[in-house]
């Protein structure tokens, strides 16, 4: 797969605010990705002059990174925009079906073509979750290590928008 690129980062100038002799802050929409381009080792490279300060970056704020789950930060030293990501953390979902209760009517429980969930044996069922896909059930269990957010790398990086506060010259 082929690296994302400068060229592939569309500039939008939203706002732009001149700085009595010291500069320029300016809030710009980033927007790249596509699916089929990976994130590139390092981060994404950034045209400075395309924020509205062609010289020199003093501070680069995200201020809009939508949805996506990633975190996005500016790494100064090599202009790049870094995308950070978080594994999943472990965690697993009891399942609580209390006798009496139903899910879509007086005589019916949610059901999956002739199997009927509920609770009807005069007591409460707990399911609980698992640590692993070795135990008898639960909602959903994650073994996924907890861990720091780490660089995304070789990544298809969908369609992302983000917005970013610069101030520089």
């Amino acid at each position: 797969m082929v690296d994302i690129v400068a060229t592939d980062v569309t500039y939008t100038l939203i706002e732009e605010h001149r700085l009595h002799g010291i500069g320029n802050k300016n809030v710009v929409k980033l927007e790249f990705g596509d699916g089929a381009l990976t994130y590139p080792a390092g981060g994404i490279p950034i045209t400075i002059g395309n924020l509205g300060c062609p010289v020199n970056i003093e501070s680069f704020k995200v201020v809009d990174q939508g949805t996506s789950g990633y975190k996005f930060q500016y790494d100064q030293s090599t202009a790049k925009l870094v995308i950070m990501q978080a594994p999943a953390a472990p965690h697993n979902h009891d399942l609580h079906l209390n006798e009496g209760d139903v899910a879509d009517g007086a005589t019916t429980r949610v059901n999956a073509a002739t199997n009927l969930l509920g609770a009807n044996s005069g007591a409460d069922i707990l399911i609980a979750g698992v640590a692993d896909a070795t135990g008898p059930g639960g909602i959903l269990t994650d073994a996924g290590a907890a861990a720091a957010l780490s660089q995304a790398s070789t990544v298809a990086i969908a369609a992302q928008t983000i917005e970013v506060e610069v101030t520089g010259w």
